[in-house]
């Protein structure tokens, strides 16, 4: 299975420090990256999906922090 590439959305997600998820997703469906890959993309550009509760539109990105960039 070939690994999805989008320069435009990683592009992207090197400038997110911190930043909603919601936004992240609406951001990134623009760019075209189909709502399967995001998860990966966020996780390939070295960001952390903090749930602080059940809600995914309170959720937030962040870049995580040196030795965290997987979850267990």
């Amino acid at each position: 299975r070939e690994e999805y590439e989008n320069p435009e959305a990683m592009q992207y997600l090197e400038t997110v420090a911190k930043a909603k998820l919601s936004e992240v997703y609406e951001k990134l469906r623009e760019i075209g990256v189909p709502e399967s890959q995001i998860p990966r993309l966020i996780e390939k550009a070295g960001l952390k999906v903090d749930w602080s509760t059940l809600d995914p539109s309170k959720a937030t990105v962040r870049r995580a922090q040196k030795g965290q960039e997987k979850s267990p």
